[in-house]
């Protein structure tokens, strides 16, 4: 048979399964056939195959030359890693890949055989679905592929190193996308999976999309830089659900790598959680229990410690409990930060009062007790909000919106110093906004922005 001027093929049939009322609940069997014959014509202008819940021999003469090979049909059967292989090798000029199946079959293959490595310059999005993680891994170890890919990875297989995400390759030379990630957005969606999101420039185009499965949570974050190159990223967002503990030790472990960080948002995150990022932070990097170094806390010459995630400079919460004690610890986050940033005692004091804080806020117990001031640098609202305080006028039509009654907003205890976020010398004036209102407990807010 010759086909010599089909361009684009898709095949789409209804998906059954066994719990569909629709289903014919008599049939004991149903094989479908197809000769052979029918599968071995010449297409030589076919460029898009699209297959959905359906299935067509993987030694069919269709899948050569292709720019678009998309095959989202669970039900056929799984083919060999050398088949599949070979199939993208007889497209070298695809320009997207999707590929959804339980599993693949057949051993392995060595990636030092030159023969079956795959050469992909012009793929744009790289989709697999469904294989184990390993499996996954190795297909990848078989390619090159061009830094304008994207990948989309999912794998329903908990892997016994989580820690490890075997889902990449160890070798991320051949995968040059994979590389320079400005933005990640790691995300609990269940009680053992994460979604992983990697971006260049901004989290609405990800250039890695990573579903896998975990035993741990927490070990899962922590081990996070084992798998991805994380010195450049610069915004860090994680997303936890109820009953996640995130500990000390894992933040460590997490953020020790982060040497460009200067966004990090927590979603989720209970109070126990929250405090223990906020210890991570002003924790000297020589005093983390990770520490990939042991610089000296201070220097005789008074040079700023050396600290985890020195560069940032925006802490956001979202869907958090009610906070208790974390204001306390954002306390001595600030103050930690004004010594390492190489101000003495002294000058701390005096910032401080310009801050309109209490003369006992080094105090913790006091600090916390104190109704006057009782969330330290708690910002609330959205980041609109945030960039629209500019004046102690300001702040009170803010506060007033929020929800707070005006009498209990002592505006004489804010100078312009206190509420100018321009003054970035270093972060914890960019922090520097105390909220005062009338009860212990902040009122429940989509967001809190410090």
């Amino acid at each position: 048979m010759h086909v010599p001027i089909l361009e684009s093929l898709r095949l789409e049939g209804p998906e059954l399964f066994p719990s569909d009322p629709g289903t014919a609940r008599i049939l004991h069997a149903l094989q479908s056939r197809c000769g052979q014959e029918h599968w071995t014509a010449s297409t030589p202008l076919l460029r898009h195959l699209h297959i959905r819940s359906l299935g067509i021999p993987w030694e069919a003469s269709l899948y050569q030359n292709l720019s678009v090979l998309d095959l989202r049909a669970p039900g056929m059967s799984p083919p060999t890693i050398t088949r599949l292989l070979d199939i993208l090798r007889q497209c070298p000029d695809l320009d997207s890949f999707a590929l959804q199946t339980p599993t693949l079959t057949e051993l392995s293959v060595s990636t030092t055989e030159a023969e079956w490595m795959v050469h992909l310059p012009r793929l744009r999005t790289f989709h697999l679905d469904g294989p184990p993680p390993g499996q996954i891994a190795e297909i990848l170890e078989h390619l090159t592929l061009p830094p304008t890919t994207h990948y989309t990875l999912s794998t329903v297989d908990s892997p016994i190193l989580p820690s490890q995400y075997p889902v990449l390759p160890a070798d991320h030379s051949h995968f040059p996308a994979l590389s320079s990630f400005r933005v990640i957005d790691f995300k609990q969606v269940g009680p053992g999976s994460i979604l992983l999101q990697c971006s260049h420039i901004t989290p609405d185009d990800p250039i890695l999309t990573l579903a896998v499965g975990v035993s741990d949570i927490a070990a899962g974050l922590a081990n996070l830089s084992s798998a991805i190159d994380v010195t450049a990223v610069e915004s860090l967002s994680v997303s936890l659900q109820e009953g996640t503990e995130i500990t000390f030790a894992d933040w460590c472990a997490t953020l020790c790598e982060f040497a460009s960080l200067t966004t990090l948002h927590l979603v989720g995150a209970t109070n126990n959680t929250i405090r223990s990022a906020l210890g991570t932070l002003w924790t000297p990097l020589a005093h983390c229990p990770t520490s990939p170094s042991s610089p000296s806390p201070r220097s005789p010459t008074g040079s700023p410690a050396r600290s985890l995630c020195g560069k940032l400079s925006e802490l956001a919460l979202s869907e958090v409990e009610t906070p208790c004690r974390v204001s306390t610890d954002l306390l001595w986050l600030c103050d930690e930060l004004y010594y390492m940033c190489g101000l003495d005692e002294t000058a701390a004091e005096q910032a401080a009062r310009e801050l309109g804080l209490p003369p006992s806020y080094r105090n913790e117990e006091t600090a916390f007790d104190n109704p006057s001031w009782n969330l330290y640098r708690y910002w609330l609202g959205d980041g609109k909000l945030y960039r629209r305080v500019e004046t102690p006028a300001d702040l009170h039509a803010a506060l007033e919106e929020l929800g707070f009654r005006p009498e209990v907003v002592p505006l004489a205890d804010f100078s312009e110093a206190a509420l100018s976020h321009l003054d970035v010398r270093n972060w914890a004036r960019r922090l520097a906004y105390t909220v005062y209102h009338q009860a212990a407990q902040i009122p429940p807010m989509p967001q809190a922005r410090f």
